[in-house]
């Protein structure tokens, strides 16, 4: 068995579950580009996919999402299909059908997080306008009892006026 220490995570978690089963060593590591590289060379060499992963130290499964990987990012980066095909042995359809695959799991990512976005708009929205009735209604509010406070003072100041009124005109007797 393998030193437990070089093992990934995530092999190191299915090890576990499966204590009794047999995993490829590099299960769940991170491609290198020079892993990649030389998947790409025994594939131009004819070797078939079993043989492969056994190189890699991975599962045919790896190996076969690692070749549509690499023809993704060769469409992208605008490779001739042509050119892809030659280099993974994918067929004009299995490129397609990759491109569209990885294409719309992108798509679908931009319109959840879209989606997300939005709803926080809108719940910020929401809760703006909730917020200004209720800034709305305590301004109001506050304006009404200002108004009542100076009624009153108003009256207040005509109390002392007639007071001082009646004060002045006693004084003056």
């Amino acid at each position: 068995m393998t030193d437990t220490c070089k093992l990934s995570p995530m092999l190191k978690m299915i090890q576990a579950k499966n204590p009794d089963k047999e995993y490829p060593s590099s299960l769940g590591k991170k491609w290198t580009h020079e892993e990649e590289q030389q998947l790409l060379s025994h594939i131009k060499e004819g070797n078939d996919k079993d043989a492969i992963a056994a190189l890699h130290n991975r599962t045919v499964g790896a190996i076969q999402s690692r070749i549509r990987s690499i023809a993704y990012d060769m469409f992208v980066q605008n490779t001739p299909v042509e050119a892809i095909s030659e280099a993974t042995k994918l067929t004009t359809s299995e490129i397609t059908d990759t491109v569209f695959k990885k294409n719309d799991v992108l798509i679908d990512s931009v319109l959840k997080k879209n989606a997300v976005l939005i709803d926080s708009v809108s719940k910020k929205n929401k809760t703006m306008e909730e917020c200004s009735d209720i800034t709305l209604l305590t301004v109001h509010q506050e304006i009404q009892t200002m108004k009542t406070e100076m009624n009153g003072l108003k009256n207040n100041v005509k109390e002392l006026i007639e007071l001082l009124q009646a004060i002045y005109e006693f004084s003056e007797e």
